[in-house]
């Protein structure tokens, strides 16, 4: 906020009008922070076989987790995640984190890359997150039918579509604009050779209401506005 007075920085009100304009820049300040709050946060884990079923390739696996349920209006939440998934033969090259790992010559397609595939798109050579934490949002719609399964709706009478997963990894702030749950899976096309699982924490995040700080603001106008007719 820039203020223009006709004072001369000698005269006696300078010093006041100085503090005057750092409180109101101050205030000012403080009313335009977006203050958060998260409510106490839920720690649940993912299994290194649970992609979906989506990819090219799906043994052993099993279903996405339930990691959300947002209500009506839905709502915005902080994931972050750690842990790691290997292979079974122990090869320490193939480990990975939650961002998962560049795959080269993938030969198949990866949960991720379903969607572009599945609308006539080539086939990946390679896979830079693979094993990564992937995610759906499913909505609530979708989820009360009594026959959804969390997995490919290619293969289930109501499931996930491959068009709503999306990457993850170690954290993201996600929103929803509606009632659902949000699926938490592996990206991986070969599950059945997997050890290890993910660790991600979910936590609720809430705007803290604004008219306190913007009554401060008001009432530091105020306070200029006496300022300058001194």
């Amino acid at each position: 906020m820039n203020i223009a007075f006709s004072v001369c920085e000698t005269s006696p009100g300078f010093a006041q009008i100085v503090k005057a304009r750092t409180f109101i820049a101050t205030v000012a300040l403080a009313a335009s922070v977006l203050v958060t709050s998260s409510a106490s946060a839920v720690t649940m884990g993912v299994s290194s076989n649970a992609t979906g079923l989506f990819g090219s390739v799906f043994n052993g696996a099993i279903d996405m987790v339930s990691g959300f349920t947002f209500g009506p209006g839905g709502g915005t939440v902080s994931i972050t995640a750690s842990g790691s998934i290997n292979l079974a033969s122990g090869n320490p090259a193939f480990d990975s984190g939650p961002n998962g790992i560049f795959l080269h010559s993938l030969g198949n397609y990866a949960p991720l890359q379903e969607a572009a595939v599945d609308a006539g798109g080539p086939l990946p050579s390679s896979a830079p997150d693979y094993r990564a934490l992937m995610g759906a949002f499913v909505t609530e719609a979708v989820v009360s039918n009594p026959l959804f399964q969390a997995s490919d709706d290619d293969f289930a009478n109501g499931g996930i579509s491959s068009d709503d997963l999306f990457f993850i990894g170690t954290g993201i702030i996600f929103s929803a604009m509606e009632a659902g749950t949000l699926f938490l899976g592996i990206n991986d096309t070969f599950a059945i050779n997997n050890l290890g699982s993910f660790t991600f924490e979910i936590s609720e995040v809430t705007s803290v209401p604004e008219p306190a700080p913007l009554a401060m603001l008001a009432f530091a106008l105020v306070f200029l506005g006496l300022y300058r007719r001194r």
